[in-house]
């Protein structure tokens, strides 16, 4: 996770939005807060990106959902089959 400042105006003043929160289900340490300045609601902390990777890429993740390879790997084959076609 990773705290961040606000994406339009960068500014590090945030309100919690107990709405915003429970509207989208999220759990804490997740929230939805909105910037002081100029209202823009976001999810603080976040999720950073080598977190979706991990997700993603691992095997509770691809077992619940009938994947048997990472999306990297069909994509790869996708090139490699278009690329013989040639």
């Amino acid at each position: 996770m990773e705290m961040v400042q606000c994406d339009s105006c960068h500014s590090g003043q945030t309100v919690f939005d107990r709405t915003a929160t429970q509207s989208v289900a999220l759990q804490p340490p997740y929230a939805v807060v909105r910037c002081r300045n100029c209202g823009l609601a976001f999810m603080n902390p976040r999720v950073t990106a080598q977190e979706y990777r991990n997700f993603y890429a691992g095997e509770e993740y691809l077992n619940e959902y009938g994947y048997k390879k990472p999306f990297s790997d069909i994509q790869n084959s996708r090139v490699q089959s278009s690329a013989r076609s040639d």
